[in-house]
């Protein structure tokens, strides 16, 4: 996978925002690597069992979180995940939930893959 499923520039600027700290940037790439998978399950298990409510407040959260974290295609998946949902078209917000999965992986790997190198500790 590459790392350019990750956004380096939102990194920065979240560098920045915690005074840029990298052990506390490692600890936010943490506990979103923790967190993104289990949000993609819970996006994907109430698109099949057709909890339109636990669909959207789960892509709500991956959608913020993504985006803070640079995975940018994650975070606008999960954006067309919670307006679907919101929207009530849940045809559209399964659609996209079946492509989030695999994204998340995609995405977890690039951010580790910055993470073990060392981003923001130059």
């Amino acid at each position: 996978m590459s790392t350019e499923l990750i956004d380096k520039a939102a990194l920065t600027r979240l560098l920045t925002l915690i005074g840029d700290d990298p052990d506390d940037l490692d600890e936010l790439i943490d506990d979103y690597l923790e967190a993104a998978p289990k949000l993609a399950r819970t996006i994907q298990g109430a698109a099949e069992s057709g909890d339109i409510d636990a669909m959207r407040i789960a892509a709500h959260t991956l959608k913020s979180n993504a985006r803070d974290l640079g995975a940018m295609t994650v975070s606008e998946q999960a954006s067309a995940v919670e307006n679907a949902c919101k929207s009530g078209d849940i045809e559209a917000a399964t659609a996209v939930a079946s492509e989030i999965e695999a994204e998340a992986a995609a995405a977890n790997e690039a951010l580790s893959r910055l993470k073990a190198e060392g981003f923001g500790r130059a």
